[in-house]
């Protein structure tokens, strides 16, 4: 599926799902080396710039949350600039491109307003577009940082375990996806002032200032999640050793008394008592693992 939006300095074409037909139409109207369409066909795992001279290709992924594997998983979207062209390609939905287009379609003013910049102008709103979506990524993320936390402050370090293992698989998750395309947007800074011109500067270095910013979110996040793991490992291992130190000092007790009630077996009312004592004992063992969370 194609969709064009086309202005008086900019026309923007959108393929999702790209077919053989949509690269034939692409090849008939514009000069793209043979490799380059290849390449809109068959996935590309890891990010890449390249100027072309009259032309810039370059590819991103869009970090998307997978629901049903729980895991955050990217989205390959490719970029052919010209000047006065933008082409994106992309397998599936993008969510931040596709509500920027349908949005430029109804709303006129909004258009006017993303054309005014002409091609410069209007990739500079994709791309923040799309770098602005991670913010509810992260703000989730945040959320989640703070409720393991307030976990551990409660002493309920085993519960937090499985929290940390998710979350840190996320962050992990988002910083792969992420890092790599700090070396496109760097690149992008030169090569796209080659294309578009000097003008095109500013909004090439925002948005790679832009990226930078949700990169620095992202390390303070792994940063976070490293030193709060560290943390709640150690406490559980205190917490483990009191335990060993604790059924250590009862077993020494109880030896003692079940030794002396097997000597005086046969004196059934001495018997009792130490067998009360060795019951109310454990109670008030079980009692104190209780209150202290360990049961």
């Amino acid at each position: 599926m194609n969709r064009i939006l086309t202005t008086e300095k900019v026309t923007w074409i959108d393929i999702k799902n790209p077919t053989d037909k949509d690269i034939n139409i692409i090849s008939a109207n514009f000069p793209f080396h043979p490799f380059v369409l290849e390449e809109l066909i068959r996935e590309i795992r890891h990010p890449r710039i390249e100027n072309y001279g009259n032309y810039l290709f370059f590819v991103i992924h869009y970090p998307y949350f997978d629901r049903k594997n729980q895991e955050t998983k990217p989205k390959e979207i490719d970029f052919l600039i010209t000047e006065n062209k933008i082409i994106t390609i992309h397998q599936s939905t993008i969510l931040p491109v596709e509500s920027l287009f349908i949005n430029l379609q109804l709303y006129p003013e909004k258009q006017k307003e993303a054309i005014e910049g002409g091609t410069i102008g209007l990739l500079y709103i994709i791309l923040e577009e799309i770098l602005k979506s991670l913010t509810p990524k992260f703000n989730n993320i945040d959320k989640k940082l703070d409720q393991i936390e307030e976990e551990i402050t409660r002493g309920e370090y085993k519960k937090t375990i499985n929290r940390i293992f998710f979350i840190k698989k996320d962050i992990l998750n988002l910083e792969k996806i992420l890092s790599p395309q700090k070396k496109v947007f760097d690149i992008l800074q030169e090569e796209g002032a080659k294309l578009l011109g000097k003008n095109s500067k500013p909004f090439l270095h925002e948005i790679f200032n832009d990226f930078l910013a949700q990169k620095s979110i992202l390390d303070s996040f792994r940063q976070t999640i490293f030193a709060l793991d560290n943390t709640n490992t150690s406490l559980l291992s205190i917490e483990t050793n009191e335990i060993i130190k604790i059924l250590t000092i009862v077993t020494l007790i109880l030896l003692p008394l079940q030794y002396i009630t097997n000597i005086f077996i046969n004196q059934s009312t001495l018997m009792w008592i130490l067998i009360s004592l060795q019951i109310l004992f454990i109670t008030f063992i079980l009692g104190y693992f209780k209150i202290k969370k360990w049961l």
